[in-house]
């Protein structure tokens, strides 16, 4: 999904563009990096220099009285923590102070941080918080701005009581500031901005982009980066959502382990490394176990909470490292931006750490607000992986159709030159049968001539016949020459007349029917010529073996697709014959066009059927037989 680069500088000697390309490399990562570490170290302690602007005129609360779970009041100095105690341990702490008033002025008192449920009185009156009452969990901390109704007094007595709903969190009071509306109206937009609840916004960012994740986990269930980073995310809201419905959000606690786990395998799949059994293991054993022992009482629950997010810490600190180094070898900046916010979370769980313990005087547990940055991280990586994968389907689709027009340029020059050599062997295999027609047929009779004439033959008849013979035979392939679909009746025709005057000459009747001879296609001089030389065969052989009869030349359909040209005449033989070399090449002839040739007497009367198909393109496409060899006409199909 990501384009890797390589961040291998050019060595000595190297060329001008691979030094270039090493540069851009370069830069696409530091300069990236830069700002992203930049960026970690304002996150990183952003908690120790924000600090919520003050009117000049602000009175400041800097002493009160406690009074822990009805105890004695005793003068303290604010900001005030008191311990935690443990998970059945609810603390109720009672403050009060006297502060100045303007008469007839309404007031802004203002918190900067406080946890656990805030319930405060002036002068008697209760005053109802304005924070944002979605938080379910306020042992976290928050900000409040309370506006005073105006009084006619100089000062007005503060009662603020916190009531802890948990023992796991300690309690904290901030300082308190007494300022005037007009006062107030100079910081108003930033006590807003943290006075204001980011819990439903975060829910909402994260179920949106959880969405978003399924979506992409359902598209892409065999890539373990989506598989873990759905995981994470349904696990963090999920649970959350769940120890809300049942109010047992300290069981959060617990879970944080699971997450830390769950982040580091997260990071092992983003390296492309493999996941050990005993990390997928650990992410539901470890939480169980922590959770078994604190409610059986074996384990401490703050040591459980402690071992809980321990375990978190160091795994995330190991999944940042891990992060680092590979976005350092691969030259990979959001690589790195993930190993950013995995420091970054570590570092929140150690400050989260000092808060509880009192090292750190803060009111916020800060942590748990990093998943809000990690999921505005997660959705800004997710867009810009599915930039980069969609400018490398541009990419690929440039590289394939320019391709794609070299192939097809490279293609038709080759269909080209096929077509070229075809013709040419086209040509080539005319020019042989051609030869091979004349040698095995004009050359025949031509051979006799000499012959005859060399022996001083005085039958000139003899000589004759064997002329006409060899110009019919002649005639014959002339007329097989230049045939198209649709022209064997026309070649049909010649071999009639050339025909005729030979039978004429003997006092042998032709009846010649070609009228019912249906459409042939695929007609060509080859295939042509072998259906003339078979007719011209089977009349040879009338005459020389029938009884001077008529001849009967007919041609007709074979059933749908076929045709059928029959030769018959009287003869006195009584059984066929079938080992002839002149039915043997008929025969092979006739399989060149994928037909047969039978050859039957019955009651005197000899019959020669030449079947084919009317689809001799067909016939000639399949390859159906291998050519004639042998001599011609002459051949004895009788015994």
């Amino acid at each position: 999904m990501i384009q890797h680069a390589s961040g291998a500088a050019a060595g000595p000697g190297r060329d001008g563009p691979s030094a270039v390309a090493s540069a851009r490399t370069g830069a696409r990562f530091l300069i990236p990096s830069a700002v992203i570490l930049v960026l970690f170290v304002v996150v990183i302690t952003a908690a120790f220099w924000i600090r919520l602007p003050l009117p000049d005129d602000a009175v400041h609360l800097a002493e009160v009285e406690v009074s822990l779970d009805g105890g004695p009041f005793e003068t303290v100095t604010l900001p005030h923590r008191w311990p935690a105690a443990g998970p059945n341990a609810n603390t109720i702490a009672t403050y009060r102070g006297v502060t100045p008033r303007t008469p007839g002025e309404p007031a802004v008192l203002l918190i900067s941080g406080v946890r656990h449920d805030l319930h405060l009185s002036v002068d008697g009156q209760n005053v109802q918080p304005n924070a944002s009452g979605l938080r379910r969990d306020s042992s976290l901390g928050a900000t409040h701005v309370l506006h005073l109704r105006p009084t006619e007094r100089d000062v007005s007595d503060i009662e603020l009581r916190l009531e802890r709903s948990t023992g796991f969190s300690p309690g904290y009071l901030s300082d308190l500031y007494l300022v005037t509306e007009p006062a107030f109206d100079q910081v108003r937009w930033a006590w807003l901005v943290a006075q204001s609840d980011f819990h439903l916004a975060t829910q909402v960012l994260h179920g949106t982009v959880l969405l978003g994740i399924w979506l992409l986990w359902l598209l892409r269930r065999k890539d373990p980066v989506f598989s873990w980073m759905a995981l994470l995310a349904s696990a963090a809201f999920l649970t959350e959502r769940f120890l809300l419905l049942i109010e047992a959000t300290e069981l959060r606690l617990f879970a944080v382990a699971g997450f830390g786990l769950i982040g580091y395998a997260f990071a092992l799949a983003l390296i492309g490394a493999p996941r050990p059994r005993w990390v997928k293991v650990s992410i539901v054993l470890v939480p169980a176990l922590l959770l078994g022992g604190a409610q059986s009482g074996l384990v401490p629950p703050m040591l459980a909470i402690a071992l809980s997010g321990s375990t978190a810490i160091l795994f995330n600190v190991m999944g940042g490292f891990l992060l680092l180094r590979h976005a350092w070898r691969e030259a990979q900046w959001d690589r790195a931006a993930m190993a950013f916010f995995f420091l970054s979370t570590a570092w929140y769980g150690v400050y989260d750490f000092g808060v509880g313990l009192g090292g750190i005087d803060a009111a916020w547990f800060l942590s748990h607000h990093m998943r809000a940055f990690g999921l505005l991280l997660v959705l800004f990586l997710l867009m810009r992986w599915l930039a980069t994968s969609l400018d490398a389907v541009d990419r690929a689709n440039v590289t394939l159709r320019t391709k794609l027009a070299e192939q097809k340029q490279e293609l038709t020059l080759l269909h080209r030159k096929e077509r070229v050599r075809i013709r040419e062997a086209a040509q080539e295999s005319e020019r042989k049968r051609l030869m091979r027609d004349l040698h095995d047929g004009l050359s025949g009779h031509l051979v006799s001539i000499i012959a005859l004439s060399e022996n001083g033959a005085r039958d000139n008849r003899l000589i004759e016949d064997t002329a006409r013979a060899a110009l019919d035979d002649l005639r014959v392939v002339i007329n097989s020459l230049d045939l198209e679909d649709d022209d064997l009746r026309l070649a049909l025709s010649g071999l009639r007349e050339s025909a005729e005057p030979r039978l004429s000459r003997l006092g042998i009747r032709l009846d010649w029917s070609t009228a019912q001879l249906p459409e042939v296609r695929g007609i060509k001089p080859g295939n042509s010529l072998a259906i003339l030389r078979i007719l011209q065969e089977a009349v040879t052989n009338a005459i020389k073996h029938g009884d001077n009869g008529p001849i009967q030349v007919e041609a007709g359909p074979s059933g749908e697709d076929g045709v059928l040209l029959s030769v018959t005449n009287r003869t006195s033989n009584t059984k066929p014959g079938g080992n002839g070399q002149g039915l043997r090449n008929m025969r092979l002839r006739a399989a060149e066009l994928g037909g047969e040739v039978r050859f039957e007497i019955y009651d005197g009367v000899a019959r020669m059927s030449l079947v084919f198909p009317r689809d001799l393109g067909a016939a000639e496409r399949d390859g159906e037989a291998p050519a004639i060899a042998g001599s011609e006409i002459g051949g004895d199909p009788h015994p």
